[in-house]
């Protein structure tokens, strides 16, 4: 006799602890656990049907999802008040006909002992969670090794003038403070520690003289150039008729200066050809004086 109430409180006590978890939510392995439990509670103050339809509902109700799941368990216990669900065994099967029914579309019982609303505050919770870890993990910088962030403007300020071009580069003549005066080739200027020359062509794109290789290098600067030193007709010297119509003086004077230009010639960058044309231009000067 004493084994047998030993019995039935220690089956009260599992029925309280069942966990619906332990049979995957399956509503016919739990009812069959149910019925193993109130098998015990014979011979008890338990034994009664009020009392298997209170222990029945308590573990359906552990299960919080699906929703219309826990609809149906809210139903069940509004009966159970009013007196009108009194049989723990048709409580069972309408468990079970609402188990097949939930599961009939997708073939598993999406269930959970967890209501939405608590997974969305367990999630909100890891979250937050989380991020102070992340806060705590993150080295706390010294007061000395930190620096306002006006430090970084400078740097920001160099590269962007970095990326801008010179203001510079159109410019042709000097400013009025330093003469006025236009400027020659390989005239050089500095910008961000970049070199520029000047470029005596004036037919770049954009009107650019300021380039960072020099004129001499510049196939635009060595056509120009070459074009200048040619005559409307093509030729290299000019004319012997313009020669011919100066006098005995002027000649004189212009071979000195050819001679005297000649010898400066060799310091050009293009000196085999401004020699050619120098040459030339002497030679004809003296045919003329003959």
């Amino acid at each position: 006799m004493m084994n047998t109430i030993s019995s039935a409180f220690a089956a009260n006590d599992q029925l309280t602890n069942l966990d619906p978890a332990t049979y995957k939510y399956n509503i016919v392995l739990i009812n069959q656990a149910l019925g193993q439990l109130f098998v015990r509670l014979a011979q008890s103050s338990f034994d009664y049907d009020q009392y298997k339809v209170f222990c029945t509902l308590r573990t359906y109700a552990k299960i919080k999802q699906p929703r219309e799941w826990s609809y149906f368990v809210t139903f069940r216990e509004e009966e159970q008040e009013s007196g009108t669900l009194t049989d723990p065994v048709v409580l069972m099967n309408k468990a079970v006909k609402k188990y097949n029914r939930c599961n009939q579309f997708t073939g598993e019982f999406q269930a959970s002992s967890s209501s939405l609303e608590e997974i969305v505050r367990s999630m909100l919770t890891t979250m937050e969670n989380k991020q102070k870890r992340l806060a705590a993990s993150k080295p706390i910088k010294d007061a000395k090794d930190s620096k306002p962030d006006n430090a970084k403007k400078p740097k920001l300020l160099e590269d962007e003038n970095k990326k801008k071009a010179p203001p510079f580069l159109t410019h042709t003549r000097k400013s009025a403070k330093n003469g006025g005066k236009p400027y020659e080739e390989d005239d050089t200027k500095t910008w961000n520690k970049n070199k520029y020359y000047f470029h005596v062509c004036p037919n770049h794109k954009g009107g650019k003289r300021w380039f960072q290789h020099t004129c001499g290098s510049c196939i635009a600067c060595n056509k120009w150039k070459k074009k200048q030193c040619n005559n409307d007709d093509g030729s290299s010297v000019p004319k012997a008729s313009a020669i011919s119509e100066w006098t005995c003086e002027e000649k004189d004077h212009v071979e000195a200066l050819l001679s005297r230009a000649y010898d400066l010639a060799k310091a050009h960058k293009n000196a085999a050809a401004t020699q050619a044309y120098i040459a030339k231009a002497w030679t004809i000067l003296r045919e003329e004086r003959r």
